[in-house]
């Protein structure tokens, strides 16, 4: 049956869909499209937690510092005697800067400066404390000083290790 010289009936003409191989190769385009896209969205969500987690990891770190530098350098001694004396036995006793040296906290148990537990998502990190005492140059004033090199490092569930460095001068 023809109409105005075009043929009608359900299979009359070509160009009245897609052929199978065009419907297979738009299938395999959409594909590779949603897979490109969902690789994207991963490895910004990597980044973004990597950048949580640097984040955290140093102020941990930082926090830590923070916690020592106001503590009086000497026991009431005058001695500097790293590590903790007898009768000190958590960050809370601890009268003087040296006896944080072998500090350490462990991942569930970081607490902040007057023993309370931190939030949560800074429990999956662990938290130490090393010093060595030593001298810096001091190219300003011409001379070397006396003091402690404070390293605080953490690490998190994953191993990566962020590390702070501080030298705290020995006071005159």
């Amino acid at each position: 049956m023809e109409m105005d010289g075009h043929k009608c009936g359900r299979h009359g003409g070509r160009g009245a869909g897609f052929t199978l191989a065009e419907v297979l190769m738009a299938s395999v385009v959409l594909g590779l499209s949603v897979l490109a896209i969902s690789q994207a969205i991963v490895s910004g969500q990597m980044h973004a937690y990597a950048g949580i987690e640097t984040e955290r990891g140093m102020m941990l770190c930082e926090s830590m510092v923070e916690r020592l530098m106001p503590m009086p350098y000497f026991d009431s001694t005058a001695t500097l005697t790293m590590g903790a004396e007898g009768g000190e036995s958590a960050a809370v006793d601890f009268d003087s800067l040296d006896d944080y040296h072998g500090y350490g906290e462990t991942a569930g148990d970081l607490r902040d400066a007057k023993g309370v537990l931190l939030p949560d998502e800074f429990q999956g990190f662990t938290r130490s404390v090393s010093m060595t005492a030593g001298q810096m140059s001091v190219a300003s004033l011409g001379q070397s000083v006396d003091g402690i090199t404070v390293v605080v490092t953490v690490t998190s569930r994953g191993g990566r290790e962020f590390t702070v460095e501080r030298f705290i001068a020995e006071p005159q």
